[in-house]
């Protein structure tokens, strides 16, 4: 079970490749850096061929979850499969940057990106990878899983948005009554009859923040008061859906949307729930630091929390609560004298 947020290709080239950087404003809270007992713990990650980064990660269960990235000179593909005591390389059938991963089981997964053909995605069956069609137009921004099996995922860019559902054997096209300017960043797929979409509406000065919730019988579009756009979203009940929109969280209680300001208007680039009252966010960071840099919304406030010490400037790609627990896994890349190294964290 996973849904994996939408991230632009061009954004996830330019923060990989080096171009540009995970960052913003330094974040300005009072509270403890962490709850008594718990920390982000290192896991040794295997060691790539080549200069690499993870930038999306899926948790499926305790002893099942993928994450992907680049490898240098590239674009090569880098997928790794964790099975609850360390991570093994997955070979990948055609290379790709991946903008999402998502697995409901052991047996089955769903990866999407970009290769050098266009839009690409690829699939798990419990064995091996093999690429299968997908027929999306625009940049393809995410793709979510759950445990009956379904999967959808969604394509960006304006008037291009697409949204597709697996049939068990190939990805096949759903109408949406999405509103004019509709485009797409984000899927999180509780059951095949509890599906959201996230994006944003209009266009320039006039886009607004957009959520669809599919529930097995009909669309139904559900208005988020302010900004301009969404980014994440993740549902983890019919009570508690997580959504990130620039630097504002929002979430949804079953009745209505509320939201919570970031602390110094920092961005939130990544989100997961955390199994209870709050969630985790990756923040947007231009600051040199060798610890990875988290946000956790604890329902009432906001916590800095940070990763183990590392060697060279640390950077988040993405992060995937573990279902049915507090744990949370983190994915990113070292960068140090130009080269970078994957690495990969759990917080328990």
């Amino acid at each position: 079970m996973a849904r994996k947020p939408g991230i632009s290709v061009m954004t996830l080239h330019a923060v990989f490749v080096g171009t540009a950087a995970l960052g913003t404003a330094a974040v300005g809270t009072a509270a403890p850096a962490q709850a008594a007992g718990s920390a982000w713990w290192d896991i040794p990650t295997p060691a790539p061929v080549h200069p690499s980064a993870l930038n999306v990660i899926a948790a499926v269960d305790a002893r099942t979850a993928w994450t992907t990235g680049i490898e240098d000179p590239g674009p090569q593909t880098a997928l790794l499969r964790w099975d609850g005591k360390k991570w093994r390389r997955d070979r990948t059938p055609v290379q790709l940057i991946a903008t999402g991963v998502a697995g409901a089981d052991a047996r089955h997964a769903w990866a999407v990106g970009v290769g050098l053909s266009g839009p690409t995605a690829i699939f798990w069956n419990g064995t091996a990878w093999a690429q299968v069609a997908y027929p999306v137009r625009g940049v393809p921004a995410a793709v979510g899983a759950a445990r009956d099996g379904s999967a959808w995922t969604v394509s960006g860019g304006g008037a291009t948005s697409d949204v597709l559902r697996w049939t068990g054997s190939a990805w096949a096209k759903v109408s949406v009554p999405l509103p004019p300017g509709a485009s797409l960043t984000s899927v999180s797929v509780r059951t095949g009859s509890d599906v959201w979409l996230a994006g944003s509406s209009g266009s320039g000065k006039t886009a607004l923040s957009l959520v669809m919730h599919w529930d097995g019988r009909a669309w139904h579009n559900m208005p988020v008061t302010g900004g301009t756009g969404l980014t994440t979203i993740d549902a983890e009940s019919p009570t508690s859906v997580w959504a990130t929109g620039a630097s504002t969280l929002l979430h949804w209680n079953g009745r209505t949307w509320a939201a919570t300001p970031s602390p110094g208007g920092v961005g939130l680039l990544a989100l997961t729930g955390d199994g209870g009252s709050g969630a985790w966010v990756v923040p947007y960071t231009t600051k040199t630091a060798t610890r990875s840099y988290y946000l956790h919304w604890t329902g009432r406030s906001w916590i800095k929390v940070y990763g183990p010490v590392r060697r060279g400037n640390a950077m988040l790609g993405d992060i995937s609560r573990i279902p049915g627990g507090r744990q949370v896994l983190a994915a990113g890349a070292v960068q140090e004298k130009g080269r970078r190294m994957p690495f990969t964290e759990i917080y328990r």
